[in-house]
């Protein structure tokens, strides 16, 4: 073999050797960016998750897609929690604020903001569910008096006694445990009670195909782990293992009963009874606190 056909050989190889080095790298660079562009499309549909709970769950008039709106609410589960510290922040603020009020007009303030934040969906769905379990004599007729609008006895005794309960849980938290200890407790129960609720949706069947409840439809298991676990982390820390264990276990097998008499009073849960069974896990949290 002469020199310039070793010469030749020799520049073969090196590059062969280049192009695969050029490969490899190219694959490498290429695969990062199909990492990099998954990971940026798995944040900004979390990201639309948290903006699809909030714009459901409040009034705040949040920027949202077309394509983010037209999905069902189930998707977001995750994110209910997060969206309850938002209303359980402008309850426990006003608390605070409100702190150098007699404590029950403090309390009141408390729950009136986050009312007012939530647009009392939560509240109206107490209401109705309670209007409804007690009335009519068939399931079907209990079905139509929760959708009717008018507020019936039942209804109201409900809604007063509940209401009242949170705040005189309030005002004896703000008495003795001080404004921190009141604002805490307000910000775990109202993101707990919220964060539990894909739980119901998923365990209890739906009661009609038409409503809140169908439209929002049926959370992943994965959702609802999740929001589970970030709604006992946020109540460990803001009020501690035992109390947060006492509030969420009585609230929890209250508000497991009402969707187990929901089922047999009308076949399934509705937007009505979801509203009532978070009434029930926050008042039952902010209760647990105040032993």
């Amino acid at each position: 073999m002469t020199k310039q056909q070793d010469s030749q050989e020799n520049d073969l190889n090196t590059n062969t050797v280049l192009d695969r080095k050029e490969n490899d790298t190219s694959s490498k660079n290429s695969g990062e960016t199909h990492r990099n562009l998954g990971q940026t499309i798995l944040l900004d549909r979390r990201i639309g998750d948290l903006l699809l709970a909030t714009r459901f769950f409040t009034r705040l008039p949040v920027p949202i897609d077309s394509e983010t709106e037209r999905r069902p609410l189930a998707e977001s589960a995750w994110a209910f929690s997060l969206v309850g510290c938002i209303i359980g922040t402008v309850g426990g603020v006003t608390a605070f604020l409100a702190s150098d009020l007699p404590s029950y007009a403090a309390a009141l303030l408390a729950v009136a903001a986050m009312c007012a934040l939530s647009g009392g969906l939560h509240e109206d769905g107490l209401a109705d569910c309670a209007d409804g379990m007690w009335g009519g004599a068939s399931p079907q007729q209990r079905l139509t008096i929760m959708r009717d609008s008018k507020t019936g006895a039942f209804g109201v005794i409900a809604l007063v006694t509940v209401l009242s309960l949170k705040a005189a849980a309030i005002a004896s938290l703000l008495s003795v445990g001080g404004e921190l200890a009141a604002a805490l407790a307000i910000v775990a129960a109202a993101s707990a009670s919220r964060g539990l609720l894909p739980i119901a949706m998923r365990a209890f069947p739906v009661a009609s195909e038409t409503g809140r409840a169908a439209e929002a439809g049926s959370p992943k298991t994965q959702d609802v782990i999740a929001g589970g676990i970030i709604s006992i982390l946020i109540a460990f820390t803001m009020i501690g293992f035992n109390t947060s264990i006492n509030g969420l276990i009585v609230g929890s097998l209250l508000a497991g009963g009402l969707g187990y008499l929901a089922v047999k009073r009308f076949g399934g849960h509705t937007g009505d009874v979801l509203g009532a069974q978070q009434q029930i896990l926050e008042t039952a949290i902010l209760l647990a606190a105040t032993l």
